[in-house]
């Protein structure tokens, strides 16, 4: 007969996450886009230590996200196409384009799945004819799948006390569009997104997921970009609501 080990009830304990602040530029000039696809990207970004998450516990793992953003304005007189291509150390990750009308804005929200110190990212932005100008960049790095204990232990309660959504940009009149995080329980399907304090009453970590994913970047627009078109707002951009203080109480392993 097989006997049942009661789970050992654990200390409670709590994860802090902080997020770097968001780097931004606004040029007091904008620079005209070529009309053919340049030999390197207009903006490019080396990943940085200090422009990783910090954790207040030691993780067993965790994936970051790379939010990059850039902005422009068609002034042509007619509408244009926008053309992108992100890239990832040198090699192309994803390309795109979009319609843009006459003045008005444009803005890439990018986001590169699973990065890591030391890749180097980029945006190359070109229009189809000429009129249209680029003038703005951003960039942070968000946590998505975090993992916090071998996969087996139960973990009860699991409260999301703080979400905060990220980044927060300031510059060039900008505004934003959020999205929720996921919840998964293991190997079943969705229960929820989350977008406040929110309680999970019983959870072990999804093999895949971890406690949550996050929504831009990892479960929608992974290693690709979302346009947003605005007469007035730039960036008009897209915006991770995410866990900042997960604070839990380990089981133990269930056999």
């Amino acid at each position: 007969m097989k006997t049942l080990v009661l789970p050992r009830r654990r200390a409670l304990q709590t994860l802090d996450i902080t997020i770097q602040a968001p780097y931004e530029q606004l040029l007091d000039t904008p620079v005209d886009l070529p009309t053919s696809e340049p030999d390197t990207p207009q903006y490019e970004w080396t990943v940085a230590g200090g422009d990783l998450p910090a954790f207040s516990l030691t993780l067993k793992s965790v994936k970051y996200i790379g939010c990059f953003y850039a902005a422009g304005k068609n002034v042509s007189g007619a509408t244009r196409t926008v053309y992108i291509r992100m890239t990832k150390n040198g090699s192309s990750v994803s390309t795109a384009n979009s319609s843009v009308g006459d003045a008005t804005f444009y803005t890439r929200s990018c986001f590169f799945y699973d990065i890591a110190v030391s890749d180097v990212l980029g945006i190359k932005l070109w229009a189809n004819d000429t009129g249209v100008n680029r003038d703005y960049q951003a960039r942070q790095v968000h946590p998505s799948r975090i993992f916090l204990l071998p996969e087996a232990e139960l973990m009860k309660p699991l409260d999301f006390t703080t979400v905060v959504v990220h980044p927060t940009l300031v510059l060039g009149n900008p505004g934003g569009s959020k999205t929720n995080f996921l919840v998964y329980f293991p190997n079943v399907s969705l229960q929820t997104g989350v977008d406040a304090s929110s309680k999970v009453e019983e959870l072990r970590q999804h093999s895949t997921y971890g406690i949550y994913r996050l929504g831009y970047g990892d479960a929608t627009t992974s290693n690709s970009s979302n346009t947003g078109i605005s007469a007035t707002q730039r960036p008009r951009y897209y915006q991770n609501r995410i866990p900042t203080q997960i604070v839990f109480r380990s089981y133990g392993e269930l056999t």
